[in-house]
Protein backbone atom coordinates (compact mmCIF):
# COMPACT_ATOMS: atom_id res chain seq x y z
CA UNK A 1 0.00 0.00 0.00
CA UNK A 2 0.82 3.84 -0.43
CA UNK A 3 0.89 6.64 1.83
CA UNK A 4 -2.07 7.95 0.68
CA UNK A 5 -4.46 4.59 1.48
CA UNK A 6 -2.39 5.35 5.41
CA UNK A 7 -4.27 8.30 5.23
CA UNK A 8 -7.18 6.92 4.12
CA UNK A 9 -7.41 4.01 6.67
CA UNK A 10 -6.66 7.02 9.46
CA UNK A 11 -9.38 8.78 8.34
CA UNK A 12 -12.27 6.17 8.34
CA UNK A 13 -10.63 4.80 11.32
CA UNK A 14 -9.89 1.30 9.88
CA UNK A 15 -6.21 0.65 10.82
CA UNK A 16 -4.91 -2.37 10.97
CA UNK A 17 -2.90 -4.10 13.99
CA UNK A 18 0.05 -4.78 12.34
CA UNK A 19 2.06 -2.99 9.61
CA UNK A 20 5.83 -3.52 7.65
CA UNK A 21 6.78 -0.66 6.09
CA UNK A 22 9.80 -1.20 3.76
CA UNK A 23 12.01 1.48 1.51
CA UNK A 24 14.88 3.53 1.09
CA UNK A 25 13.79 6.87 1.06
CA UNK A 26 14.26 8.64 3.99
CA UNK A 27 11.88 11.39 3.76
CA UNK A 28 8.72 9.44 2.93
CA UNK A 29 10.00 7.19 5.76
CA UNK A 30 9.73 10.07 7.97
CA UNK A 31 6.31 10.80 6.95
CA UNK A 32 5.21 7.36 7.39
CA UNK A 33 6.32 7.97 10.98
CA UNK A 34 4.08 11.10 11.63
CA UNK A 35 1.06 9.96 10.09
CA UNK A 36 1.40 6.33 12.67
CA UNK A 37 2.02 9.67 15.27
CA UNK A 38 -1.16 10.65 14.25
CA UNK A 39 -3.46 7.99 15.57
CA UNK A 40 -2.50 8.97 18.71
CA UNK A 41 -3.22 12.09 20.49
CA UNK A 42 -0.59 13.93 22.01
CA UNK A 43 -1.82 14.09 25.16
CA UNK A 44 -1.58 10.50 25.47
CA UNK A 45 1.80 9.45 23.68
CA UNK A 46 3.24 9.45 26.81
CA UNK A 47 0.98 6.85 28.08
CA UNK A 48 0.35 5.02 24.84
CA UNK A 49 3.06 5.06 22.24
CA UNK A 50 6.79 3.17 22.36
CA UNK A 51 9.92 3.39 20.18
CA UNK A 52 12.64 0.26 20.00
CA UNK A 53 15.41 0.07 18.36
CA UNK A 54 16.09 -3.46 18.05
CA UNK A 55 19.82 -3.05 16.68
CA UNK A 56 20.12 -1.71 20.39
CA UNK A 57 17.14 -2.56 22.66
CA UNK A 58 16.24 -6.42 23.38
CA UNK A 59 12.96 -7.66 22.31
CA UNK A 60 11.25 -8.16 26.05
CA UNK A 61 10.05 -4.34 26.81
CA UNK A 62 8.55 -4.87 22.71
CA UNK A 63 6.67 -8.25 23.98
CA UNK A 64 5.82 -6.98 27.06
CA UNK A 65 4.19 -3.58 25.18
CA UNK A 66 2.46 -5.64 22.90
CA UNK A 67 0.69 -8.03 25.58
CA UNK A 68 -0.78 -4.74 27.12
CA UNK A 69 -3.76 -3.24 26.45
CA UNK A 70 -3.65 0.71 26.00
CA UNK A 71 -4.15 2.90 29.29
CA UNK A 72 -6.64 5.12 28.96
CA UNK A 73 -7.13 5.65 25.61
CA UNK A 74 -8.57 3.63 22.62
CA UNK A 75 -5.05 2.93 20.83
CA UNK A 76 -1.26 1.69 21.99
CA UNK A 77 1.12 2.48 19.29
CA UNK A 78 4.82 0.83 18.89
CA UNK A 79 7.42 1.80 16.44
CA UNK A 80 10.19 -0.46 15.73
CA UNK A 81 13.20 0.29 13.82
CA UNK A 82 15.68 -2.42 12.77
CA UNK A 83 13.54 -5.51 13.41
CA UNK A 84 16.48 -7.51 12.83
CA UNK A 85 14.79 -10.75 13.70
CA UNK A 86 13.19 -10.52 10.71
CA UNK A 87 16.99 -10.76 8.97
CA UNK A 88 18.80 -14.08 8.17
CA UNK A 89 21.40 -13.01 10.95
CA UNK A 90 19.42 -12.73 13.91
CA UNK A 91 17.43 -15.47 15.61
CA UNK A 92 14.98 -14.11 18.55
CA UNK A 93 15.23 -16.63 21.59
CA UNK A 94 12.18 -20.01 21.39
CA UNK A 95 10.41 -18.74 24.36
CA UNK A 96 10.28 -15.08 22.63
CA UNK A 97 9.81 -16.04 19.41
CA UNK A 98 6.63 -18.34 20.24
CA UNK A 99 5.33 -14.76 22.01
CA UNK A 100 5.47 -12.87 19.33
CA UNK A 101 3.54 -14.78 16.65
CA UNK A 102 0.84 -15.55 19.31
CA UNK A 103 0.53 -11.71 19.43
CA UNK A 104 0.71 -10.86 15.97
CA UNK A 105 -1.94 -13.59 15.64
CA UNK A 106 -4.12 -12.60 18.38
CA UNK A 107 -3.57 -9.05 18.98
CA UNK A 108 -4.46 -6.86 21.66
CA UNK A 109 -7.32 -4.80 20.45
CA UNK A 110 -6.44 -1.04 19.83
CA UNK A 111 -2.53 -2.20 19.72
CA UNK A 112 -0.64 -1.09 16.55
CA UNK A 113 2.64 -2.51 15.97
CA UNK A 114 4.66 -1.07 13.15
CA UNK A 115 7.77 -2.53 12.09
CA UNK A 116 10.12 -0.62 9.96
CA UNK A 117 11.84 -2.63 7.74
CA UNK A 118 13.59 0.34 5.76
CA UNK A 119 16.08 -1.58 3.23
CA UNK A 120 16.81 -4.70 5.94
CA UNK A 121 17.30 -7.56 3.73
CA UNK A 122 14.42 -9.80 5.06
CA UNK A 123 14.72 -13.75 5.17
CA UNK A 124 11.54 -15.37 3.74
CA UNK A 125 12.25 -18.62 4.85
CA UNK A 126 12.21 -17.93 8.37
CA UNK A 127 8.75 -18.86 9.98
CA UNK A 128 8.44 -15.51 11.89
CA UNK A 129 8.91 -13.35 8.86
CA UNK A 130 6.73 -15.71 6.41
CA UNK A 131 3.99 -14.71 9.79
CA UNK A 132 4.90 -11.23 9.83
CA UNK A 133 4.67 -10.98 5.55
CA UNK A 134 1.47 -12.79 6.11
CA UNK A 135 -0.37 -10.87 8.41
CA UNK A 136 0.72 -7.24 8.01
CA UNK A 137 -0.35 -4.48 5.85
CA UNK A 138 2.63 -3.56 3.65
CA UNK A 139 3.84 -0.53 3.28
CA UNK A 140 6.41 0.12 0.38
CA UNK A 141 8.12 3.73 -0.57
CA UNK A 142 10.64 2.89 -3.37
CA UNK A 143 12.95 5.53 -4.21
CA UNK A 144 11.41 8.61 -6.24
CA UNK A 145 11.67 8.81 -10.02
CA UNK A 146 13.69 11.69 -11.25
CA UNK A 147 10.76 12.58 -13.60
CA UNK A 148 8.24 12.63 -10.29
CA UNK A 149 10.92 14.43 -8.26
CA UNK A 150 10.91 17.39 -10.59
CA UNK A 151 7.02 17.46 -10.68
CA UNK A 152 6.86 17.32 -6.69
CA UNK A 153 9.42 19.70 -6.70
CA UNK A 154 8.17 22.89 -9.10
CA UNK A 155 3.94 22.07 -7.53
CA UNK A 156 5.77 23.05 -4.01
CA UNK A 157 7.70 25.43 -4.97
CA UNK A 158 4.95 27.35 -7.13
CA UNK A 159 2.56 26.56 -5.26
CA UNK A 160 4.44 28.88 -2.05
CA UNK A 161 4.95 31.37 -4.37
CA UNK A 162 8.63 30.17 -5.33
CA UNK A 163 9.76 29.57 -9.19
CA UNK A 164 13.26 27.72 -9.88
CA UNK A 165 14.65 27.74 -12.99
CA UNK A 166 16.15 24.53 -15.08
CA UNK A 167 19.69 25.01 -14.75
CA UNK A 168 19.48 25.39 -11.11
CA UNK A 169 16.93 22.38 -10.71
CA UNK A 170 19.53 20.26 -13.45
CA UNK A 171 22.35 21.23 -10.59
CA UNK A 172 20.25 20.16 -7.64
CA UNK A 173 19.84 16.71 -9.15
CA UNK A 174 22.98 16.49 -9.77
CA UNK A 175 24.29 17.71 -6.57
CA UNK A 176 22.24 15.30 -4.39
CA UNK A 177 22.10 12.55 -6.83
CA UNK A 178 18.65 12.84 -7.69
CA UNK A 179 17.58 11.95 -3.95
CA UNK A 180 14.36 13.13 -3.16
CA UNK A 181 15.64 12.68 0.89
CA UNK A 182 18.41 14.82 0.05
CA UNK A 183 16.44 17.15 -1.91
CA UNK A 184 13.38 18.25 0.53
CA UNK A 185 16.31 18.64 3.49
CA UNK A 186 17.73 21.54 1.23
CA UNK A 187 14.36 23.11 0.33
CA UNK A 188 13.80 25.45 3.43
CA UNK A 189 17.34 26.58 2.72
CA UNK A 190 16.72 27.70 -0.97
CA UNK A 191 13.64 29.14 -0.24
CA UNK A 192 15.05 31.28 2.91
CA UNK A 193 17.81 32.66 0.74
CA UNK A 194 15.06 33.61 -2.11
CA UNK A 195 12.16 35.44 0.29
CA UNK A 196 12.29 38.53 -1.16
CA UNK A 197 13.20 37.64 -4.72
CA UNK A 198 11.32 34.17 -5.10
CA UNK A 199 13.69 32.95 -7.62
CA UNK A 200 15.99 29.73 -7.21
CA UNK A 201 18.61 30.06 -8.90
CA UNK A 202 21.69 28.12 -10.40
CA UNK A 203 24.01 30.54 -8.19
CA UNK A 204 21.62 29.60 -4.72
CA UNK A 205 22.34 26.10 -6.02
CA UNK A 206 26.28 26.49 -6.24
CA UNK A 207 26.43 28.55 -2.68
CA UNK A 208 24.17 26.54 -0.86
CA UNK A 209 23.88 22.67 -1.62
CA UNK A 210 26.71 20.64 -0.71
CA UNK A 211 27.89 17.92 -3.44
CA UNK A 212 26.95 14.28 -2.41
CA UNK A 213 29.92 12.06 -2.35
CA UNK A 214 28.14 10.38 -5.22
CA UNK A 215 28.46 13.57 -6.77
CA UNK A 216 32.04 13.82 -6.05
CA UNK A 217 32.89 10.78 -7.30
CA UNK A 218 30.82 11.04 -10.36
CA UNK A 219 32.94 14.15 -10.96
CA UNK A 220 36.54 12.52 -10.39
CA UNK A 221 35.30 9.46 -12.59
CA UNK A 222 34.51 11.53 -15.58
CA UNK A 223 37.85 13.91 -14.97
CA UNK A 224 39.87 10.44 -14.88
CA UNK A 225 38.25 8.99 -17.93
CA UNK A 226 38.84 12.29 -20.00
CA UNK A 227 42.81 12.64 -19.04
CA UNK A 228 42.10 15.92 -16.88
CA UNK A 229 45.47 15.01 -14.78
CA UNK A 230 45.54 18.39 -12.86
CA UNK A 231 41.90 18.32 -12.12
CA UNK A 232 41.70 14.21 -10.95
CA UNK A 233 44.36 14.78 -8.47
CA UNK A 234 42.48 18.01 -7.22
CA UNK A 235 39.13 16.73 -6.81
CA UNK A 236 40.34 13.54 -5.00
CA UNK A 237 42.99 15.74 -2.44
CA UNK A 238 39.28 17.36 -1.74
CA UNK A 239 37.73 14.52 -0.63
CA UNK A 240 40.63 13.42 1.22
CA UNK A 241 41.01 16.79 2.52
CA UNK A 242 36.75 16.84 3.74
CA UNK A 243 37.56 13.65 5.29
CA UNK A 244 36.88 11.03 2.77
CA UNK A 245 39.21 7.80 3.74
CA UNK A 246 41.34 6.45 1.17
CA UNK A 247 39.76 3.12 0.59
CA UNK A 248 36.54 4.63 0.93
CA UNK A 249 36.73 6.56 -2.14
CA UNK A 250 38.74 3.79 -4.02
CA UNK A 251 35.81 1.82 -3.10
CA UNK A 252 33.48 4.29 -4.88
CA UNK A 253 35.57 4.58 -7.27
CA UNK A 254 35.66 1.43 -8.54
CA UNK A 255 31.43 0.82 -7.71
CA UNK A 256 31.49 3.83 -10.58
CA UNK A 257 33.57 2.08 -12.78
CA UNK A 258 31.79 -1.14 -12.49
CA UNK A 259 28.57 0.45 -13.10
CA UNK A 260 29.44 2.08 -16.18
CA UNK A 261 30.36 -1.22 -17.47
CA UNK A 262 27.39 -3.00 -16.33
CA UNK A 263 25.35 -0.43 -17.76
CA UNK A 264 27.51 -0.69 -21.21
CA UNK A 265 26.99 -4.67 -21.09
CA UNK A 266 22.83 -4.30 -21.25
CA UNK A 267 20.31 -3.80 -23.04
CA UNK A 268 17.20 -2.09 -22.42
CA UNK A 269 16.02 0.97 -20.94
CA UNK A 270 16.67 3.21 -17.91
CA UNK A 271 14.12 1.44 -15.99
CA UNK A 272 14.86 -2.21 -17.01
CA UNK A 273 18.56 -1.33 -16.39
CA UNK A 274 17.73 0.39 -13.24
CA UNK A 275 15.96 -2.45 -12.08
CA UNK A 276 18.65 -5.40 -13.27
CA UNK A 277 21.40 -3.52 -11.24
CA UNK A 278 19.38 -2.33 -8.10
CA UNK A 279 20.17 1.72 -8.28
CA UNK A 280 18.03 4.72 -8.53
CA UNK A 281 17.19 5.19 -12.37
CA UNK A 282 19.13 8.74 -12.31
CA UNK A 283 22.04 6.52 -12.00
CA UNK A 284 21.46 4.96 -15.09
CA UNK A 285 20.94 8.11 -16.73
CA UNK A 286 23.90 9.83 -15.95
CA UNK A 287 25.93 6.51 -16.51
CA UNK A 288 24.81 6.71 -20.39
CA UNK A 289 25.56 10.38 -20.68
CA UNK A 290 28.79 9.44 -20.05
CA UNK A 291 29.47 5.83 -21.73
CA UNK A 292 28.72 8.78 -24.84
CA UNK A 293 32.60 10.16 -24.16
CA UNK A 294 34.31 7.03 -23.24
CA UNK A 295 36.58 4.12 -24.68
CA UNK A 296 35.12 0.37 -23.39
CA UNK A 297 38.97 -0.66 -23.45
CA UNK A 298 40.01 2.36 -21.09
CA UNK A 299 36.98 1.41 -18.23
CA UNK A 300 38.09 -2.64 -18.30
CA UNK A 301 41.89 -1.22 -17.32
CA UNK A 302 40.74 1.53 -14.68
CA UNK A 303 38.32 -0.99 -13.43
CA UNK A 304 40.88 -3.65 -13.03
CA UNK A 305 43.41 -0.81 -11.82
CA UNK A 306 41.21 0.20 -9.16
CA UNK A 307 40.70 -3.64 -7.86
CA UNK A 308 44.29 -3.55 -7.53
CA UNK A 309 44.59 -0.74 -5.60
CA UNK A 310 42.14 -1.23 -3.54
CA UNK A 311 44.17 -4.53 -2.77
CA UNK A 312 46.89 -3.00 -2.29
CA UNK A 313 45.40 -0.19 0.26
CA UNK A 314 44.11 -3.43 2.36
CA UNK A 315 46.81 -5.46 2.54
CA UNK A 316 50.38 -3.01 2.88
CA UNK A 317 51.53 0.16 3.97
CA UNK A 318 51.64 1.65 0.56
CA UNK A 319 50.78 5.46 0.46
CA UNK A 320 46.88 5.66 -0.46
CA UNK A 321 47.98 9.54 -2.26
CA UNK A 322 50.54 7.78 -4.21
CA UNK A 323 49.13 4.96 -5.97
CA UNK A 324 46.65 7.17 -7.35
CA UNK A 325 48.54 8.78 -8.58
CA UNK A 326 50.57 6.36 -10.47
CA UNK A 327 46.62 5.12 -11.55
CA UNK A 328 46.31 9.05 -12.92
CA UNK A 329 48.79 8.54 -14.65
CA UNK A 330 48.70 5.10 -16.35
CA UNK A 331 45.11 5.76 -17.52
CA UNK A 332 46.37 9.23 -19.12
CA UNK A 333 48.48 7.09 -21.25
CA UNK A 334 46.04 4.77 -22.39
Amino acid sequence: MKLSQLQEQIKQDSLASLYLVEGQEGALLDQSRRLFMQTIPVDQQDLNYSHYDLAEDVVDGLLDDLASLPFLGERRLIIVDNPIFLSPKVKLPNTAEKQFLDLIQNPIPGNILVLMANDLKLDQRKKITKKVLAQSEKISLPLVAEGQIRSIIMQRLTAQGFNIDDMALKELLLRTNASYTDIMAQLDKLKAYAKDSRQIDLTAIQGLVPKSIHAHVFDLTDAVMRGKVAESLHLYRQLVLNGEAPLKINTLLLNQFRLLLQVAGLTGDQASKARTLNVHPYRIKLAQASLNKYRPSQLRTGYLALQSIEIALKSSQADPALLFEEFILKQNQQ
